[in-house]
């Protein structure tokens, strides 16, 4: 008799520590796509605040030069954390804009408008990818 009362009670304890385990890894799981956005939609809002400032700052190459470096920085610190393939490209594509203004920049070329434009459609581009 003893026996036929402990095993209804080790089964249903052994369903609850499952049931228990089964939502932990649900809620790290969920945890960690959200830390993904999280770090994406960081990144995309860190690049349109360094975007605003090199828009500032176009008349002035030695401070246009630096805001491209920040710009720069900001791209490398934040694109190790993410994981999509499309927020990761989006980001290359980004790099290849920033590479391209710091040259023109470096070479005495002033910046328009209408060459941060790239960088703001880029920025955009990502915050879509990041959302999805």
């Amino acid at each position: 008799m003893f026996r036929a009362t402990y095993r209804p009670r080790r089964v249903l304890r052994t369903a609850i520590a499952a049931a228990a385990m089964a939502g932990a890894l649900f809620a790290t799981a969920a945890c960690s796509e959200a830390q993904k956005a999280i770090s994406c939609a960081e990144l995309a809002t860190n690049l349109t605040n360094d975007i605003a400032n090199l828009g500032s700052v176009l008349n002035d190459p030695a401070a246009a030069r630096k805001a491209l470096d920040d710009l720069q920085k900001t791209l490398n610190d934040k694109t190790k954390d993410l994981d999509s393939t499309d927020a990761k490209n989006a980001a290359n594509g980004l790099g290849d804009v920033i590479t391209a203004l710091s040259t023109k920049a470096a070479n005495g070329g002033s910046l328009s408008t209408s060459d941060v434009q790239p960088l703001i459609n880029g920025a955009k581009n990502l915050s879509t990818i990041c959302i999805k």
